[in-house]
């Protein structure tokens, strides 16, 4: 283990007030001290009475719970064939070697260039679809230079089916970024602040992975499965996209993360001061746990509670506890977790109720299985129902359950009980409504020219560079119907910047610009009316008529003294395609049209460019389609094309 000292931040003097932003900070998250910690008793859904202290996760201080989450990672950890989960490097075993400081970094340097691509391929993608990709990618582009030589049709190519083409694009361009940087020189910074700094299109989750799957920092990484197993073990029945619990929660990953470091190196020869925490294996370690645990273990629907290494310190599994013992599922006298189950339930003063957490919705509660109706009590007496409780929640007036119901406890719960119990637990965190898929129509023109050879040619573009679909190559298309999806929770996607509309357009930037035009849609420079419902075979053959004949006035050949390319015929609409987006239901119209016979002239001076939004566009035979980098609705509509044309 190396002993050598990373460079100190700069400090604090003693007459040095902490920055605002810091202290602030400290304020915020005052409870997660040590010094607010007292044994906890959990609480009783479905109100969960409690204080902001509640949601200090026990995991803090129980290290061998901790040692238990990194031992089961180690058993798990290559059950999913993941290429991209190697071993750490150790620096030291390079301080030997001969040449061991070129060794070390040219091994850095390949080794975060791996999880670099690895963690934006992952993003918002299966671990299953992404196996392939990451290894077909690293037979093509082995090393960070390979990728910035690389043409990016190459890259696009590589990405096809990956979707969220945007990534790909970004990671071509901060490539060819960091092997041109004078002070790079190909490697990945190793601080995510300097990650996030450099590197586009890499934010904090990403800069924390590389930074301690890498290089060994103490540094969190907060993705959805952390999220999760984080709000299980707080308790915290919170929206997990709004900026209160994100700012939470990165807090909480960061002191477990530094804790547990600084306790598995306890004792341990190194070298370490009151504020630093070495490089080690430990933080890839950790965070990879986390998010192998919320992926197979901890899973948002039944969760496999009786197999979680940590599930002595969850409180949402303690208060599932206590569910199953109101429901007289359940007789506790004792349990194995560190919460304290057996005493009464202290109800805190109305203005120190936790901030964080929303009402819990009782009717999720009771759906689990309810005694039958002959067993319920009626007219029960209101001074039998204890202060701040639900009658519906109490158990008062039932029949007891048989025995062969009540289990004495949790190392043998019945499949009621255990039921019961991860169905609470599957309650964290808050499900957000999620927002209403957007409908869009679109006529897609295949636009047909003949060459003197006799060849047909179609005429394609090229999307913006930024968006959906980014730079993908596409048939010149334009949207007749957008309905704009609304949902009553305008606090859902708030806080994903890089979702677009199948335009390209940001969302929120179209609605602006809906707001503005009230009905109409400015589409490559036309204005277009949207009607109110989806227009019929004949309005959009008038659309599509209009749009193309636009689409040819502005495509300009250098040698037609901007007069542009003329009108086309329109020969038929070949029928309709749907594809889904993750925010966008899109149905296809496609529309065929031939354009005249190319002059030999106008063959020799090929690309033609759209002046008004600078948008490339080109005519391309047919086997030139097949090598083009289009996404896959795009390869529907000319499948669709091919069968009724032939594929002659």
């Amino acid at each position: 283990m190396s002993t050598n000292k990373r460079p100190r931040t700069k400090s604090l003097t003693l007459n040095q007030a902490p920055p605002k932003r810091v202290k602030k900070q400290q304020e915020t998250f005052s409870f997660l001290s040590p010094d607010s910690h007292t044994p906890l008793q959990p609480a009783l859904p479905p109100l969960r009475q409690h204080k902001s202290a509640y949601h200090r996760p026990a995991l803090l201080d129980h290290v061998q719970t901790q040692k238990s989450l990194l031992a089961w990672f180690e058993t798990v950890s290559k059950d999913r064939d993941m290429p991209w989960r190697q071993k750490w490097i150790d620096p030291s075993t390079f301080s030997k070697a001969k040449n061991s400081d070129l060794d070390l970094r040219e091994t850095l340097k390949r080794r975060a260039y791996q999880v670099w691509i690895s963690e934006i391929m992952l993003q918002q993608t299966r671990v299953e679809t992404v196996r392939a990709y990451y290894t077909s990618w690293h037979a093509r582009w082995p090393t960070i230079e390979d990728l910035a030589k690389a043409e990016e049709a190459e890259v696009l190519n590589a990405w096809k089916g990956l979707g969220y083409y945007s990534r790909a694009t970004r990671i071509h361009k901060a490539a060819k970024l960091i092997v041109d940087d004078s002070t790079m020189k190909g490697m990945l910074p190793e601080l995510p602040s300097e990650l996030e700094a450099k590197v586009p299109g890499v934010g904090r989750y990403t800069a924390g992975a590389v930074s301690s799957i890498v290089f060994g920092h103490a540094v969190p990484i907060l993705d959805g499965n952390v999220m999760r197993v984080l709000c299980r073990q707080m308790g915290l029945y919170a929206n997990m996209k709004s900026k209160v619990t994100t700012d939470l929660l990165w807090e909480v990953a960061e002191r477990l993360v530094k804790r547990v470091t600084r306790e598995a190196l306890a004792g341990k020869s190194v070298e370490m001061e009151e504020e630093e925490v070495p490089k080690s294996e430990i933080p890839s370690f950790w965070n990879q746990a986390l998010m192998e645990l919320g992926s197979t273990l901890c899973k948002p629907v039944k969760p496999d509670c009786g197999n979680c290494p940590v599930q002595e310190t969850c409180l949402a599994y303690a208060e599932g506890q206590n569910l199953a013992v109101e429901k007289e599922l359940l007789n506790v006298k004792s349990s194995s977790s560190v919460f304290d189950t057996t005493s009464k339930v202290d109800i805190p003063d109305i203005e120190d109720l936790c901030s964080y957490c929303e009402p819990m919705d009782e009717t999720e509660i009771m759906d689990e299985p309810k005694p039958a109706p002959k067993t319920a009590t009626k007219g029960k007496a209101k001074s039998q129902q204890k202060p701040g409780l639900k009658q519906g929640t109490l158990a008062f007036g039932q029949k007891s359950k048989p025995a062969s119901e009540v289990v004495e406890d949790e190392s043998n719960l019945t499949p009621k009980a255990k039921d019961l119990i991860e169905k609470h637990v599957s309650l964290f965190p808050l499900k957000v409504i999620k927002k209403a898929v957007r409908n869009e129509e679109h006529n897609v023109c295949i636009i047909t020219r003949t060459n003197p050879s006799g060849e047909n040619e179609y005429l394609i573009e090229q999307r913006p560079d930024k968006g959906l679909l980014a730079s993908l190559w596409q048939f010149p298309s334009s949207t007749v119907f957008n309905d704009e999806g609304q949902t009553a929770n305008a606090s859902e996607e708030d806080s994903a910047s890089d979702v677009e509309d199948s335009d390209g357009l940001p969302v929120k930037l179209r609605r602006k610009k809906l707001k503005k035009k009230k009905t109409k849609i400015v589409h490559k420079g036309k204005t277009m009316i949207t009607p109110q419902d989806p227009p019929d075979a004949k309005e959009r053959k008038k659309s599509a008529i209009t749009f193309v004949n636009f689409v040819l006035s502005k495509t300009y050949e250098p040698h037609c003294d901007d007069q542009g390319l003329g009108n086309a015929r329109h020969v038929s609409e070949l029928g309709s395609l749907t594809h889904l987006f993750s925010h966008i239901r899109l149905v296809m119209h496609v529309h065929t049209f031939m354009f005249g016979i190319a002059s030999p002239k106008e063959i020799a001076m090929g690309l033609g460019v759209c002046v008004e939004e600078f948008q490339k566009r080109k005519w391309v035979r047919r086997e030139e389609i097949e090598e083009e980098s289009f996404g896959t609705g795009m390869r529907k509509c000319w499948t669709l094309y091919l069968e009724r044309y032939g594929k002659s």
